[in-house]
């Protein structure tokens, strides 16, 4: 993380630049810059058991998978009981990503050093967690910075004050259902003097965190410490080490988050040691920004071409490899760009990295921190209407699930060719996607619960009838079903079209493809 009033270089910029996500990922407050970088490398091994072959126009990764057994998630992002299975025991770390999926930052809030509302951002509300979970998120990380809150001397006791706060605030998400993480976020004072005096106190505030929140949920996680810059690998390996011990003695099922040195990339996770072996409540976990030139840039600055969303893929890739070998669950705790980006531009970065570590049976942590990376509106009780303000359409794009009620907005593809984004009058508003005509397709990604029968229905709309419309796998072979699509009076009057589909269970594509056109399609939606 870089402190909200740090004024970066432009030489420590050009760093960043040229090292890469794999070193530089780190995270702002409100006007500062973020640590990225130039992702280097193509997509090597595919990601979805089954799916080879790739995805058409995408840039993503194709070839054997590396996601398999997925049958017991929840599906495509959507709450726990739609088609998943039953938790019995402590919740593993394998379990807890599948089940988490999509997370969301409470960033530049407890992690500002001055308190909670230090860095411009208003007292937390419990019904932010309400429109968290009513978004499609299912799990919050909310940095916490202990320093100022904890005494200069042994015993090192924590302000019983500020830990009550940061436990009611815990409480609000565990009480909704939602996945929490609570971390050691600044620390500047341990990153940058690891002296024996300094390793005590951070010791004395993850035993005493530990003690207070041993009761809580299996839903509560812990994670050590945030991108550890400039501690050493041999630092970060002993202190890992030992405060997991610590956290061990109290909470010995509880899920625990690790990172690697420097600013928490890709290769210093994959570098650094694990800190228990056979553990089955221990998570790895990577911060990236990549590409940074992207990232900190404005809005002049075009991203999504088919190199540019390989290169991003080419990361998961090797984290996933990394996983693999491991035996270890892995979870991206920070990524981003904010709402100042090219508009379409933005949405591509988004939606490559929520795809990418679905894809990799990842789970990721959307950085928001309520100012340049904001996609919440932390309004004030005044202000604030059920279901909460979101600034853009990233939110959609990152909870996108056709299990929804209300499906997932044709607009929001994992890749496509042909059509016409469009102002839509259908329910919702938005957008659609216009003008589909012959060859023209979407491809959606979707994780299917468990195998067998589902309703698939699409919402179109045509002037004319005649138009034909077939649902199927991007990997060839049978289609799903064919739709003949009716005259619905015009080209937003829209009607809902269904067939019944036969699913394999897991991650995979639906591709929806127009035999002959024209006509809209609105939004795309399975059910049992």
């Amino acid at each position: 993380m870089i402190m909200r009033r740090l004024l970066v270089s432009s030489s420590f910029v050009l760093a960043m630049a040229a090292l890469g996500c794999s070193s530089t990922s780190t995270t702002p407050g409100p006007g500062t810059a973020t640590g990225g970088g130039s992702a280097g490398g193509a997509s090597g091994a595919g990601n979805v058991a089954g799916v080879g072959g790739g995805q058409p126009g995408s840039g993503g990764s194709s070839g054997a998978g590396n996601v398999a057994g997925m049958a017991g998630a929840s599906a495509g992002g959507g709450d726990a009981g739609s088609g998943g299975a039953s938790q019995t025991g402590p919740i593993t770390g394998q379990q807890a990503i599948l089940q988490m999926q999509r997370g969301i930052n409470l960033g530049n809030t407890f992690d500002a050093p001055g308190g909670e509302t230090a860095w411009g951002n208003p007292v937390v509300q419990d019904y932010y967690f309400d429109d968290y979970k009513a978004a499609g998120f299912q799990a919050v990380r909310i940095p916490v910075t202990w320093d100022q809150h904890t005494a200069m001397t042994a015993p090192y006791a924590v302000d019983d004050k500020f830990l009550s706060r940061v436990e009611q605030v815990v409480d609000w998400g565990l009480t909704r259902g939602l996945f929490i993480i609570v971390n050691a976020h600044h620390e500047a004072w341990l990153k940058e003097s690891v002296t024996p005096e300094h390793v005590a106190r951070f010791a004395a505030i993850w035993t005493q965190v530990a003690a207070r929140f041993q009761g809580k949920s299996d839903r509560l996680l812990f994670e050590i410490l945030n991108e550890p810059h400039p501690m050493s690998a041999d630092d970060l390996t002993a202190l890992n080490s030992q405060i997991l011990g610590i956290m061990r003695q109290t909470n010995p099922t509880r899920l625990v988050v690790y990172a690697g040195t420097d600013y928490s990339g890709d290769n210093f996770l994959e570098q650094q040691p694990v800190p228990a072996t056979n553990d089955p409540y221990l998570i790895a976990n990577f911060h990236c920004y990549s590409p940074w030139t992207f990232v900190s840039g404005g809005p002049d600055l075009i991203w999504g071409s088919p190199s540019d969303r390989a290169a991003v893929s080419g990361i998961f890739d090797g984290v996933a490899k990394f996983a693999a070998a491991k035996g270890l669950p892995v979870m991206v705790n920070e990524f981003g760009a904010g709402p100042n980006h090219d508009y379409d531009s933005r949405m591509s970065f988004y939606q490559t990295y929520v795809d990418d570590t679905i894809l990799n049976g990842m789970a990721f942590f959307a950085w928001d921190d309520g100012g340049d990376f904001r996609t919440y509106d932390r309004q004030v009780p005044a202000s604030h209407a059920a279901g909460g303000h979101w600034i853009g359409d990233v939110k959609d794009e990152m909870t996108a699930n056709v299990f929804s009620p209300g499906g997932v907005k044709a607009v929001y593809s994992s890749a496509s060719s042909g059509g016409t984004k469009e102002a839509s009058s259908d329910v919702g508003g938005g957008k659609d996607v216009g003008q589909l005509q012959s060859g023209d397709w979407l491809n959606y990604l979707i994780t299917v619960p468990e195998a067998g029968t589902y309703q698939l229905e699409l919402r179109v709309a045509s002037a004319n009838a005649g138009a034909r419309v077939v649902a199927q796998p991007t990997t060839g072979g049978t289609a799903y079903a064919t739709f003949d699509v009716p005259a619905t009076g015009g080209a937003q009057s829209w009607s809902p079209i269904s067939q019944p589909v036969t699913l394999s269970a897991g991650v995979q594509y639906l591709q929806i493809k127009a035999q002959t056109g024209p006509f809209s399609l609105s939004s795309v939606r399975l059910s049992r």
